[in-house]
């Protein structure tokens, strides 16, 4: 034990709570509750504290304080924080007040409605004018006054039960869910033909039938510009889509309609195509071909078996093929298929998988599909998404939903892309809701009830975490010297973008891969577990390593002695192609032909980039590259042509300059190179293989596992040799090869299947009624995809209609930065879609993160802040450092990101370095991926202090009500919600059917102190009673009563952190959230009843009509619109087709000073409703307004009860 540690009464810093955790000394209920009751006092002896260090799991040694009894037994102890290194007078705020970490009650309050408990420091956007700064303070209010209980987030999907089309055969027992936001919206009335639909109604469930139906309502609606109305059909993984599709192609083809054209994203697909057409009974009268097989000739021809009436399949891509010979009628596919279609054809095309297609097709593809949509305007399209409607980049080709163009607001695509992600989410939300009102969008999901989730820990190794930091820091000097080496050479713009480019793609694949190779023993653990007790398992992927694994090969010439590590090949590749270091035989032959300056000259500040070349390569300006003539050359070979150009300019010159390149300059980036490469080579035998190979041979090898990816082969152990073995034999596609993968899998021929993100989509791998594997399916998720919704869909391969078992899904995550987040992120919305949740994590240390996604507001805006705090730009208050630190938190934080090129680096004078922000700093995806190559503990704790930073800016958002939580739920306990007063606008040249309505609606809630007494003498428990604020608020007392939550009750608890209570305000009733008796007795203290009257009766008569602001007696910023606190509240709500009144109403809100918010609430009476929130002061002229607008308008009283 250091000197540093060894006198606590002199050298002891003051104790500091655990991180994530409560202070280990607060182990029995708090004395004052017990004295309150029986009027008793207790005396405990104080324990003897004595500090020590031990080493914490990154190495460093961390001060503990440990309690002992006076047998010398330890009883707790208490880690503490340490002297942080002084840090810059500029980056430190002096003075402040140190708060309390962060906890799950803590941000579960944030979020849930309950306060949070913690002092918080006011925190403001950079873009916050400054009279918003100045009022922020006086509208904020403190914890204990703030309102939050109606402002939660509603439920994401409720249970929907179609009343119309009852089916005539169930075909799964599996609940339906739809968006809570969608729920409420009708549907229109359909003007359809339903005898048409008898053919297909027998092979449907009622959901299906429903789709198939509006389907074909909406396809007989013509839109401005001349063209036939599109349906976009949104439901989720397994709900069915491709039957509902095939019943589509089915009815027309009944009625005439004989060909139909199927777009997707890849050829395995039309297997099942074939499925479902077989399903409905269709497979003797509708033929499925693979446009890929066909000849460049008329398809109907006799060259392609006169195919003249069915379904020709293929995928996006396809439509841009051209033909390798010079014979054929058609040069390019898409011809080929204009041709067969026909400039009247009235048939079915489905565009599916547009989800997937939007995030990988090029401009040239999506113009491909706007000119098929144009040259065919009577088509019955249809378009197919698997996730929900979030971006609307994602609809680029989405043309027949009559949403931009001829007889809209937008004229082109681009504004009305441009509009929506203004106005995102709240406008995105309505959009779906206007074309649900018109039948042109439907969007439901399976139930994930009865589906387990688990979480498995990572353990990570003392050899793991040494490994890995060595290979932050060996990352971190390349970066350092390629970047040292372009300057000393002087290399072209054009030359380092190239090299930039490839330098980040190498880094984040390197540690991509690092993190994934890490979690593949206990992957294989859980998959040999699972094959024990019968059951099938499937491992989802991201990617296959297979392009590196390739280049290994060609570098081997084939031969190999060992596995193929591909961590090996991405750092190898990097410095032997890109570092800019000329090839040393070449060199020599190029000084053989000229002279080179061979004088001295003075050492320049090489080894950072300065801000302009520092720059990420995102930013530079891409017209760089075309000043660079591209040719086919290695980066070697350009730099050998680059000093060629610089020895003819050098050769005019008559005197050195400080600019000329020596032969030193050249020596010194070749021995730079020399030395990566050395380095590398002692650290690669560390370094783990491939993934994929290492995965496929420890759980049985092809005979066992069933490979469904894109890789054309693999490497295996044959007799103790290594070969590359193929999967793809002579002129076999690799699609076909795949889908004979799956049906070995599904027919119980292989237990296992191991499946990535690019061929897996669509596919079905689920323990289906009708396969003959139909063992329970153990679906393993080894990395995750940062979007939820991504990651939604990939699970839905092993969760779909008509299974028999429902599976169980194992993600695991690691201490590395944000894995936790996205695997609580993609378990909690499984949960709200009723899936149970096990961890093996203790809940104390669970982030509640349901509701948040780091890419919106408040998150990029939050990293800004952390990403200029680290650069010194902003002031860190000591109290914000993670406790547990040891060092210089900014500083090194600072270092970090600078070798990660988050921050950009300069030397200054003296040799110190300077940081700046960049340009992208606030891209939460891109800070993601670069910090991902810094220390496991400098990312850990990064990520840390960035999401308190996030919670922190929530929490103070929500107190000065600027938050916005994207739609508000008035349906809490025991509130009264009644519409009192109901306006129906229909607009004049609107053809469909609907209105914008206009609703009043009135929200009681609150207790008087009578129902509380009688609650309070029910109770049994100690600490069950009334509480009294330790504090007053503006002279002014806040009381509430605490009894025990029965459903979460645990008769044995006795620690404060696991007993919760449910909480009853005057003016609230009962609170959403419940709380721990720990945060209760941090604030409140025991009181009797006939002393927490008087208030209570006060705040409940005063709170009917007046706001929390006027109460506490503070300034109100909107009186009349203000509703914190209030127990009687007034809520003017504009639902319906909102969208054409839409720019006229945003005009009206916001120049009232008002964003806009959605809100959902269910009457008394059982209507449903969801809008948008009109403010008081914006009634009556949004009234005006759309009365101007609409040829008709109804004025109707309250619905009766």
């Amino acid at each position: 034990m250091g000197s540093k540690w060894e006198d606590p009464q002199k050298s002891a810093p003051p104790l500091q709570p655990m991180r994530g955790g409560w202070n280990p000394k607060i182990s029995v209920l708090p004395l004052h509750v017990i004295n309150s009751r029986y009027n008793e006092v207790q005396h405990r002896h104080a324990p003897e504290t004595t500090i020590i260090t031990v080493p914490n799991r990154y190495g460093k040694k961390t001060p503990i304080a440990v309690n002992t009894d006076t047998n010398g037994l330890i009883k707790d102890f208490t880690i503490l924080s340490v002297n942080k290194r002084a840090a810059p007078v500029d980056a430190v705020a002096r003075g402040a007040v140190e708060r309390k970490n962060f906890t799950l009650e803590e941000i579960r309050a944030i979020w849930e409605g309950d306060k949070p408990y913690f002092p918080m420091h006011t925190i403001h956007s950079e873009h916050q004018s400054d009279d918003a700064q100045d009022d922020a303070p006086e509208q904020t209010l403190p914890d204990e006054e703030a309102d939050y209980e109606e402002n939660r987030v509603a439920e994401a999907f409720i249970a929907r039960r179609p009343k119309v089309l009852q089916p005539c055969e169930s075909q799964s027992g599996i609940l339906i869910l739809e968006n809570a936001i969608l729920s409420p919206v009708p549907l229109p009335t359909i003007i359809y033909n339903i005898q048409l639909l008898e053919i297909v109604a027998k092979w449907l469930s009622k959901h299906q039938l429903l789709a198939v139906a509006h389907a074909c309502h909406t396809h007989n609606r013509i839109l401005p510009s001349g063209e036939r109305a599109g349906f976009l059909l949104g439901d989720g993984p397994g709900m069915g889509k491709g039957r509902s599709l095939a019943a589509i192609i089915y009815n027309n083809f009944m009625l005439g309609r004989k060909r139909a054209l199927w777009v997707s994203i890849s050829n395995t697909l039309k297997c099942d195509v074939e499925r479902d057409v077989k399903d409905i009974g269709a497979s003797e009268k509708i033929n499925v071909v693979l446009l890929d097989t066909l000849n460049y000739w008329s398809i109907s021809s006799e060259e392609n078996d006169r195919f003249k009436t069915g379904i020709v399949f293929c995928e996006y891509t396809s439509l841009l093929e051209s033909a390798q010979t010079s014979d054929a009628k058609y040069d390019k596919r898409f011809l080929q298929v204009c041709n067969w279609l026909g400039q009247n054809f009235d048939g079915v095309i489905v565009f599916d998988e547009c989800d997937s297609a939007a995030r990988t097709l090029s401009v040239e593809n999506v113009s491909l599909l706007l000119k098929l949509q144009k040259q065919v305007p009577n088509a019955r399209v249809v378009y197919v998404s698997a996730t929900e409607l979030s971006d609307p980049n994602s609809m680029t080709f989405m043309t027949r939903l009559g949403l931009w163009g001829v007889g809209t607001a937008h004229p082109k695509f681009e504004s009305f892309a441009n509009e929506i992600q203004l106005r995102s989410p709240v406008l995105m939300r309505l959009l779906c809701m206007e074309m649900k009102l018109c039948g042109s969008y439907m969007a439901r999901r399976l139930s994930f009830k009865g589906v387990s989730v688990r979480i498995d820990e990572v353990v990570m190794t003392r050899k793991f975490f040494d490994m890995y930091d060595y290979a932050a820091k060996l990352w971190a000097e390349i970066n350092m010297k390629w970047q040292a080496a372009c300057r000393l050479l002087r290399l072209p713009e054009c030359l380092q973008k190239i090299i930039w480019h490839e330098f980040w793609s190498a880094h984040q694949q390197f540690f991509q891969y690092l993190c994934l190779a890490h979690k593949v023993e206990n992957a294989l653990d859980v998959a040999q577990e699972a094959i024990e007790q019968g059951k099938a398992v499937v491992i989802s992927l991201q990617s296959n390593e297979e392009s590196w694994t390739l280049e290994h090969l060609k570098s081997q010439n084939c031969q190999l002695q060992q596995p193929v590590s591909t961590l090996k090949v991405i750092l190898r590749s990097f410095v032997e192609k890109y570092f800019p270091a000329p090839n040393v035989d070449d060199f020599h032959s190029l000084i053989n032909t000229a002279d080179i300056n061979k004088a001295r000259r003075p050492r320049l500040h090489s080894d950072r980039l300065g801000d302009d070349e520092g720059a990420d390569a995102e930013e530079r300006d891409d017209k760089a590259m075309v000043k660079c003539e591209i040719v086919d050359i290695n980066i070697q070979q350009r730099i050998l042509k680059h000093l060629h150009e610089y020895l003819l300019l050098k050769q005019d010159k008559e005197e050195n300059t400080l600019d000329d390149i020596t032969d030193h300059d050249v020596a010194h980036c070749l021995h730079m190179r020399y030395q990566m490469l050395k380095k590398i080579y002692h650290f690669d035998s560390r370094l783990p293989v491939n993934t994929m190979d290492i995965l496929k041979a420890k759980l049985g090898g092809h005979k066992k596992v069933a490979e469904i990816t894109t890789r054309g082969g693999g490497i295996v152990c044959i007799d103790g040799v290594y070969k590359y073995i193929p999967r793809c034999k002579g002129e076999a596609l690799l699609s076909e090869v795949n889908d004979q993968e799956r049906q070995c899998f599904m027919g119980d021929r292989k237990q296992v299947a191991i499946i990535s993100e690019a061929s897996s989509a669509g596919i079905s791998l689920h323990s289906d009624k009708a396969a003959s594997n139909q063992r329970q399916r153990v679906h393993i998720i080894l990395e995750l995809p940062w979007n939820v919704d991504q990651a939604l869909q990939q699970l839905g391969r092993t969760h779909r209609c008509n299974q028999l078992h429902p599976p169980e899904y194992v993600f695991f995550a690691s201490d590395l930065i944000g894995e936790r987040y996205i695997a609580n992120s993609v378990a909690e919305r499984l949960k709200g879609l009723g899936a149970e949740i096990k961890d093996n994590r203790p809940s104390a240390e669970q982030p509640d993160l349901a509701q948040l996604n780091i890419n919106n507001i408040p998150g990029p805006s939050s990293l800004y802040h952390v990403i200029q705090q680290m650069a010194g730009k902003i002031a860190i208050d000591p109290a914000e450092i993670p406790a547990t630190y040891m060092g210089n938190f900014r500083a090194d934080c600072a270092e970090a990101l600078g070798h990660v090129g988050v921050l950009n680096v300069e030397i200054g004078a003296n040799d110190v370095e300077i940081y700046s922000v960049t340009k992208n700093a606030c891209n939460v995806d891109r800070f993601i991926q670069r910090v991902r190559g810094c220390s496991v503990e400098i990312q850990s704790f990064m990520f840390q202090f960035f999401m308190d930073n996030l919670y922190g800016r929530i929490a103070q958002m929500k107190r000065s009500g600027r938050y916005n939580m994207g739609l508000l739920d008035l349906k809490t306990h025991q509130v009264s919600v009644k519409c009192s007063k109901q306006i129906k606008y229909k607009r004049k040249v609107e053809e469909t059917a609907g209105y914008a309505e206009l609703h009043t609606l009135e929200v009681q809630r609150g207790m008087s102190y009578e129902k509380a007494r009688n609650i309070y003498r029910k109770t049994k428990k100690l600490h069950e009673g009334f509480y009294e604020l330790k504090e007053n608020q503006r002279d002014t007392k806040m009381v509430i009563l605490c009894v025990d939550d029965k459903t979460r009750m645990d008769r044995y608890a006795t620690d404060p952190r696991n007993i919760f209570m449910q909480v009853y305000r005057p003016n609230v009733g009962l609170q959403v959230r419940s709380e721990t008796l720990e945060s209760i007795t941090s604030r409140y203290v025991y009181t009797k009843p006939n002393a927490a009257q008087k208030y209570w009766q006060e705040q409940y008569e005063m709170s009917l009509n007046t706001c929390s602001h006027i109460y506490w007696n503070r300034k109100c910023h909107f009186p009349n619109d203000c509703m914190d606190g209030k127990r009687l509240r007034t809520y003017h709500v504009l639902s319906g087709r909102v969208l054409p009144f839409w720019s006229r109403i945003t005009q009206i809100i916001e120049k009232n000073g008002h964003s806009m918010q959605m809100i959902r609430a269910e009457t008394t009476a059982g209507q449903h409703i969801v809008g948008i929130v009109v403010p008081n002061s914006a009634y009556s002229e949004i009234h005006t307004d759309l009365s101007s607008l609409a040829c008709k308008v109804e004025d109707m009283e309250a619905m009766e009860e």
